[in-house]
């Protein structure tokens, strides 16, 4: 059906650059003039898809693209799994001009609970500290975001908000206390009114919702929302909506990759004949059958530079780096959407995935629960 229209596209002679191309999943670079990457992408079917950019992909980008297109290179993969992680290396290791998913890991941050001082705080950092005895929430995409989750737990929780480093005694200020203190909105030691024990049992309540029930914080949120809106203070409703919202998503995720993490290394059979083992949320081997017990030398993947495990994952006790969220978040998206479809061949803990979804504090969120089973 697409054939009538591929006579006029202005970039028609380079549809040669496909005829190598398997009908295999993979993942394939275009590639300008130079040999610099211009853009990485997977598919199940490698012709299929790397064809259809001249016939019926209309996206803005892809007119120049295909401009600067002047080689095509490819990497056959066993699943169309192994073809979405092996992408999202090659994105980070390539950068390429044209990708925009991924691509800015470097300026992913963290939500940090400082565990490590007597009156802890919330702020938001770039990288965490190995074993600092720190709570750390993320990465999340950017600090904007961080803040804007900190802003969330602050409006929930009466956590202080100073931000310097206090000693367990702290003398009162001159100046008297610090504003959120003074609007009755943060238990801060400058005020004089919180005990030192009063203070660790909130803390402690809060990294109980942080890493588990996080009720005692969506709660007070939605009824702070609710309550706005009923005075129709919408625009202060809007904003505290938006918080909320990257709140729940941060712990929506971290509860999933949590759930793939702890159970350490399982193997997958995936929908299309093929398997994949995964060790704490990132993948270290596949192949197409037979399945992984020993498999054969010729039933693996094909060695390639990005399809090493980049900097082993970290113990699930400890934050999840930077470089590795994308993978992770890539792996246990393709896991859930395939929940019905796939086999589980080994695994070192037993696999659990939370079945509560958490509110997203979107305006169709009502009508939707209603259609969920």
């Amino acid at each position: 059906m697409a054939l009538p229209t591929v006579g006029a596209h202005p970039q028609l002679g380079k549809l040669t650059l496909t005829a190598k191309l398997p009908r295999r999943p993979g993942v394939y670079v275009f590639r300008d003039a130079g040999r610099r990457p211009l853009y990485v992408g997977k598919a199940v079917d490698l012709r299929r898809r790397v064809r259809s950019y001249f016939t019926g992909d209309d996206r803005r980008k892809i007119g120049g693209l295909l401009r600067e297109l002047a080689a095509i290179d490819h990497i056959e993969c066993s699943s169309e799994l192994e073809a979405s992680v092996l992408e999202v290396r090659m994105i980070h290791e390539l950068a390429p001009r044209y990708n925009t998913r991924t691509k800015d890991w470097r300026s992913y941050s963290y939500v940090k609970l400082t565990l490590d001082e007597p009156w802890p705080r919330l702020s938001a950092v770039r990288a965490p500290r190995a074993a600092d005895g720190c709570f750390y929430l993320g990465p999340v995409g950017s600090m904007r975001t961080a803040r804007r989750i900190i802003e969330a737990i602050e409006a929930a929780i009466p956590i202080r908000r100073c931000h310097a480093r206090l000693p367990a005694i702290v003398a009162p200020r001159a100046a008297g206390p610090c504003a959120p203190a003074q609007l009755g909105v943060a238990c801060c030691p400058c005020a004089g009114a919180t005990p030192v024990a009063e203070y660790q049992a909130m803390t402690q309540r809060l990294l109980a919702a942080l890493t588990g029930d996080p009720r005692p914080l969506l709660d007070p949120l939605s009824a702070r929302l609710r309550r706005l809106a009923g005075q129709q203070r919408y625009e202060e409703a809007a904003e505290l909506r938006d918080r909320a919202a990257a709140l729940s998503r941060a712990l929506e995720r971290q509860r999933r990759f949590d759930a793939i993490r702890r159970c350490g290394a399982l193997t997958v059979a995936t929908p299309d004949g093929a398997w994949a083992t995964i060790d704490r949320g990132v993948m270290v081997d596949a192949g197409g059958a037979p399945p992984p017990d020993r498999p054969d030398d010729d039933a693996r993947s094909t060695p390639h530079a990005s399809r090493a495990t980049p900097a082993f994952p970290v113990s699930a006790d400890l934050p999840l780096p930077r470089h590795l969220v994308d993978e992770v978040a890539t792996i246990t998206s393709w896991l859930e959407a395939r929940a019905d479809r796939i086999r589980l061949l080994a695994s070192e803990q037993p696999l659990w995935w939370p079945a509560d979804r958490l509110p997203t504090f979107t305006p169709n969120e009502t009508s939707s629960k209603k259609t969920q089973p």
